[in-house]
């Protein structure tokens, strides 16, 4: 099964007033199985899970009504990545979502404050001893 067909099976209808799921439990299993699909579209893909992880929050504190709005939401990205799909196919659509970032070689998101933090003092330390042996020879930079 490919990706588009995996995606319409788990296809829902918006709610007016509710969303299309039995209870929370059902709706975070849902979340599961959607979110890894969207893979091939990093932005929609963090859309969708900033929406669950609303409803999620939502639905814990008690707010059903900002809760089934974000539901929908995600329902609603569901259904424009299966029109994405139907529309401009992805290569390789059998094929598990991955994680490959062949045309970003830097991942940003991966990047931690000490790694950042390492590289500047390495920086720093390199501009140092260059300046010290410029000076020690007279050498102006």
């Amino acid at each position: 099964m490919d990706i588009l067909d995996k995606l319409k099976s788990l296809q829902k209808d918006r709610g007016e007033d509710s969303a299309p799921f039995a209870d929370h439990l059902e709706y975070m299993k849902w979340v599961d199985e959607v979110s890894p699909l969207l893979s091939f579209d990093k932005d929609l893909k963090s859309k969708f899970d900033k929406r669950a992880l609303s409803a999620d929050v939502s639905s814990k504190i008690g707010s059903p009504k900002d809760s089934t709005g974000s539901k929908n939401a995600t329902v609603g990205m569901l259904n424009q990545a299966i029109t994405m799909l139907e529309i401009q196919p992805i290569h390789n659509s059998t094929a598990e979502p991955s994680s490959n970032k062949a045309g970003n070689p830097i991942d940003v998101e991966k990047i931690s404050l000490h790694k950042i933090a390492e590289r500047v003092i390495g920086a720093l330390l390199i501009a140092g001893c260059l300046w010290a042996i410029a000076h020690y020879f007279g050498l102006e930079l």
